[in-house]
């Protein structure tokens, strides 16, 4: 059916359709194949005949086998595509209309790529100066005009999205494809301040592409609608009609939301505490003339930190694995995309033109030699590049920063790689190329026990054949009145794209009816307890707990499941309490001091209950979700047409809301804050003989 469905072929379905009668879950299955095909999505006029044929023949099979109720509950759910191309249509006027539509097609990329690269060196003089003067808990924040404060990661982000849309719209409107789909940028040319300063306008277009596509590809995977009403607001002209989209999926989408800003937070500061704490600055090598792979040697103190966090999320050694993912091992992927991130940096600091140190311009030829002397060798050169190349279906300019010219040249788009981290591009480009990591599920279950062996647990793990199994428990753990049956999962996340989300929580629902399973042996067959566990589990209160590499977590228990993660349970039992870091300058030297907030145990050392406190409300998940909200907003889409929307964003995270959040006022925070100034700093200057500094949040 996917086969038919990607080719519009009606006939093929219908003749797969009628050997087959629907029933209520059949039913619903195919209607939800389809409304979630890509191809049945128009963003371009397409074959809306071929569509039609599809949506009225699946209707009358469902009206055949399951009844009028059923079909009209199809066709409802069908009003969706109509809309959609709606709101693609009124996009695609707004775009017909912007100055850079009647331009050459090298004359609109110059001018773009122009304003963007204005607009990033603007931005990150704006974040350094940030930088200088704050440093939060989230990091840098900027200030918009209006006064709303947004953090400095958000508006890179935003930057390089919108870039990465208006890009590829230029490569449809331009038909920039050949054969493999890779998008073929024409060669820059001259263009006037004017046409530059006009092509900004773009972005606001892009947005509300960007938009509506995210709009409609939540309301396809996660349980959305769509609607249409005129409007009741007196700011837009009569006529105006709004289509409004109930979100249905908020809270997952929140929650997903979570994870991957709690991925983000923490790859920060693991590199903030090793850049402190280690010779992670010096350790780089740089790109010429050129570097051993690691861990012999390293190009860049991101590259480091990627290898050291990119094996503990996997279980695995990442310098060794010897896996062909796309014909690449894990650590050519990392070495590829630090070559790039340092050519970006090494170009910005030697080019003189705006446009050409942004987006450095080189022949394949050079960047391959480039890749070569360091370490992607012969043809993995040139794999290399052409996964990296901006594609058709590429996500953004972060996963694909190569941008590849009409002839054997290409250029690398800076802004979606200075301050990137690397780790992050890696993990996104395989997801979004549905490539595997092969072991990193066995490798992180070994991880895992591990760890808990060396709180001093007792760790079983075997495989039990009784009727309905075999039953494989990763790590059974009986501790205090408690008995843990852990499933240890080792999934990428999402990124917070809406198709990768929908997948994401399939395979959750997956992991839940498995542990269950496993819980329920236990119970159905107590002699596999006695067999394989040396202690007495009899009076044991059985924990299903679904164990994740990545920091996916959720309060509570869902179907009496816990859903936790390594990074959280690590810290649980490495230290009693949560700390707030706050950084002192003493002389040369950096001091920080750690500030407890939260404690995590009720005496000395972590108990059973303790830990079941933390499943049931682990704290930097109620942290993120504190600070996540889902604001309502309107868009344009075309010509007398709004859309309105929720979307969960994140707000700032400060000393104040953290410390409330932990149990502390922010005059008990500052109090102690003080009393480290006012005693131990002066012992340490006096040690050191130098003069105070002011202090510095973090």
């Amino acid at each position: 059916m996917v086969e038919s469905l990607k080719a519009l072929d009606w006939k093929t379905l219908s003749d797969h359709l009628n050997t087959l009668v629907l029933d209520t879950e059949s039913g619903e299955k195919l209607v939800d194949l389809i409304m979630r095909a890509g191809a049945m999505v128009f963003r371009y006029p397409g074959k809306t005949e071929k569509r039609a044929a599809i949506l009225d023949g699946a209707a009358a099979k469902i009206r055949t086998d399951l009844g009028d109720n059923a079909a009209e509950h199809a066709i409802s759910r069908f009003a969706l595509f109509e809309l959609i191309d709606e709101g693609y249509a009124g996009l695609r006027g707004f775009i017909e209309a912007l100055p850079m539509a009647s331009w050459t097609h090298d004359a609109a990329l110059s001018a773009y790529l122009s304003f963007v690269a204005r607009k990033w060196s603007k931005l990150q003089n704006q974040v350094e100066k940030a930088l200088r003067t704050s440093g939060g808990p989230a990091g840098p924040m900027l200030t918009a005009p209006d006064g709303e404060r947004y953090g400095a990661d958000a508006a890179l982000g935003q930057l390089v999205n919108l870039m990465s849309m208006n890009v590829k719209l230029l490569a449809f409107g331009g038909k920039w494809f050949d054969a493999d789909e890779i998008i073929r940028v024409p060669d820059l040319t001259a263009v006037t301040d004017v046409q530059i300063d006009q092509a900004g306008a773009a972005d606001a277009t892009a947005f509300a592409w960007q938009q509506w596509q995210l709009i409609e590809e939540r309301c396809r995977f996660l349980d959305g609608s769509l609607s249409k009403s005129p409007s009741t607001d007196e700011r837009f002209p009569p006529g105006t009609n709004v289509i409004r989209h109930d979100a249905d999926g908020i809270g997952w989408e929140m929650i997903d939301l979570a994870a991957n800003e709690r991925l983000g937070d923490r790859l920060s500061q693991t590199f903030q505490d090793m850049m402190l704490k280690t010779n992670l600055p010096r350790m780089g090598k740089g790109i010429d003339p050129g570097a051993a792979m690691p861990p012999t040697e390293y190009i860049s103190a991101v590259e480091v930190h990627t290898v050291v966090m990119l094996s503990e999320y996997l279980g695995l050694d990442v310098t060794s694995h010897p896996a062909d993912l796309g014909g690449l091992r894990l650590i050519e992927w990392i070495r590829g995309f630090a070559v790039l991130q340092q050519l970006a940096l090494d170009r910005l600091e030697i080019a003189a033109d705006d446009i050409d140190s942004v987006f450095p311009r080189l022949t394949l030829s050079e960047l391959e030699a480039i890749l070569d002397r360091n370490g992607v060798v012969g043809p993995k050169a040139s794999i290399f590049i052409n996964h990296a190349s901006f594609h058709k279906s590429s996500r953004d300019l972060y996963d694909a920063p190569i941008l590849r010219g009409d002839g054997d040249w290409c250029r690398i788009a800076a802004p979606g790689l200075v301050g990137a981290l690397i780790l992050r591009l890696v993990l996104s480009t395989l997801a979004n190329k549905e490539i595997d990591i092969e072991g990193k599920g066995p490798a992180f279950e070994v991880q895992f026990r591990d760890s808990l062996k060396a709180q001093g647990l007792s760790v079983y793990d075997f495989q039990a054949n009784r009727a309905g199994g075999p039953f494989e428990y990763d790590a059974l753990v009986p501790w205090g009145d408690y008995l843990f049956v852990f499933e240890c999962k080792n999934r990428s996340l999402s990124g917070s794209n809406p198709v990768a989300s929908y997948n994401l929580l399939r395979s959750i629902g997956s992991h839940l009816k498995q542990v269950k399973r496993l819980a329920k042996a236990l119970k159905d067959y107590p002699d596999i307890l006695t067999e394989f566990v040396a202690e007495d589990c009899t009076n044991r209160t059985i924990v299903p707990v679904v164990m994740n590499s990545m920091p996916f977590s959720s309060g509570g228990s869902l179907e009496d499941v816990f859903f936790a993660d390594a990074a959280a349970v690590g810290r649980f039992f490495e230290e009693r309490n949560m700390h707030i870091s706050q950084v002192h300058q003493v002389g040369e030297h950096l001091v920080i001091h750690r500030v407890p907030t939260h404690s995590q145990w009720a005496g000395e050392t972590p108990t059973a209950h303790d830990f079941m406190r933390h499943l049931e409300d682990p704290l930097p998940l109620r942290i993120m979700m504190a600070h996540l909200h889902a604001p309502s907003f309107l868009l344009h889409i075309g010509p007398n047409l709004l859309a309105e929307t929720r979307s969960p964003r994140r707000g700032e995270m400060t000393t104040e809301s953290l410390a409330g959040l932990a149990g502390m006022t922010l005059a008990q925070y500052q109090a102690e804050v003080d009393r480290f100034v006012a005693e131990a700093l002066p012992r340490l200057r006096a040690s050191l003989g130098t003069d105070p500094k002011p202090a510095q949040p973090n």
